[in-house]
């Protein structure tokens, strides 16, 4: 067991790493001339990011994962809205998981 000293110091280690990499990229991108290239490439990081986080949820996922991802890819596919097709993926698995018990 972790004592309570421990498990303090390293929220904190973790909250100072967390705020530097924030101020560290809006420092480093306060320094960069926006480009449409590099407008291009962050707009492409969005999804990026989010497909290494759904990805392995697909590939070691239950059937409510897989369920989840095919939900909220429809819904994106037919709506542009991510945000609608985040909660229907997530209601989705709900709905799955507690129906199959």
């Amino acid at each position: 067991m972790v004592d309570e000293t421990t498990a303090l110091l390293v929220i904190a280690a973790m909250t100072a790493i967390t705020v530097l990499t924030r101020v560290g990229g809006l420092w480093l991108m306060a320094s960069v001339t926006l480009t449409p290239r590099i407008e291009r490439a962050l707009d492409a990081l969005v999804g990026s990011v989010l497909i290494a986080l759904i990805a392995p949820a697909v590939v070691e996922g239950d059937a409510g994962a897989k369920l989840a991802v095919a939900v909220a890819a429809t819904i994106t596919w037919l709506t542009r809205r991510m945000l609608v097709a985040l909660f229907a993926g997530a209601a989705a698995a709900a709905a799955f998981r507690a129906l199959a018990g």
